[in-house]
């Protein structure tokens, strides 16, 4: 039989019985109120530790709790998180990583010119492709070309008004060896765009000698090609 819990004067105290009515316990509390616990699953609006997540409004607050503990980590996976990567080319990816990637396009198309800015100086802007009307599958080189007079980056300004994908190459030498590396990137058809460090890494090198090569896999039927060479005078 359990027993009542009295006080120092013998008088019973504020109790419960427990749920096996094993025995009374006093109750307790703070601040005018009692704690009180309750017991998982007693509650239909609050719902159970077990309780189903759901989506809208007709489900406890423990389904709808979990149901937005979802859509969070959904949120935070799209987001990324700070030390994402860039997402490089046309990778998907989170937000900061795509921002990352955007960043870092844009800080290579500007640096040449914010050199230049910077400066006060007249870029360096070597033609070695000018409106070239191309109608076949041949290699069309530049020769090669002395660019000791341009300092730091590098960039091509491509002008591909051909109605085929272009190939740009890059070769490398020094003053005496002519049988350097070849870099190598795609320009679209139809398109003007800026090569940079980004695409051809190597335009970030101190380079002495370079050869430059367009070329179609499929022959154009209409369109011109003009490619520059373009960089700070150092």
């Amino acid at each position: 039989m359990a027993l009542l819990v009295k006080d120092d004067a013998g008088l019973p105290k504020p109790q419960y019985e427990r749920e096996d009515g094993t025995a009374f316990e006093p109750l307790r509390g703070a601040d005018g109120a009692m704690y009180i616990r309750i017991k998982d699953g007693f509650d239909a609006a609050l719902g159970a530790t077990a309780s189903i997540e759901s989506a809208s409004g007709d489900g406890t607050l423990i389904g709808i709790a979990k149901n937005l503990r979802t859509r969070l980590a959904d949120v935070q996976s799209g987001v990324g998180r700070p030390s994402d990567a860039a997402a490089p080319g046309t990778t998907d990816g989170s937000i900061i990583a795509l921002l990352k990637q955007v960043r870092a396009i844009l800080t290579d198309v500007w640096d040449p010119i914010n050199q230049v800015i910077r400066a006060n100086k007249k870029p360096i802007e070597i033609i070695t492709h000018d409106y070239i009307n191309v109608r076949d599958t041949a290699a069309y080189n530049s020769g090669a070309i002395n660019v000791t007079g341009i300092a730091g980056r590098k960039y091509f300004r491509v002008l591909n008004g051909c109605d085929q994908e272009l190939t740009l190459r890059l070769y490398v030498y020094s003053q005496t060896d002519l049988e350097g590396p070849v870099y190598e990137v795609k320009i679209p058809a139809s398109t003007s765009t800026l090569v940079t460090v980004t695409q051809m890494p190597v335009l970030a090198e101190p380079l002495t000698q370079v050869e430059v090569q367009v070329r179609y896999s499929v022959a154009p039927t209409s369109g011109t090609v003009k490619v520059q060479l373009c960089g700070l005078p150092g």
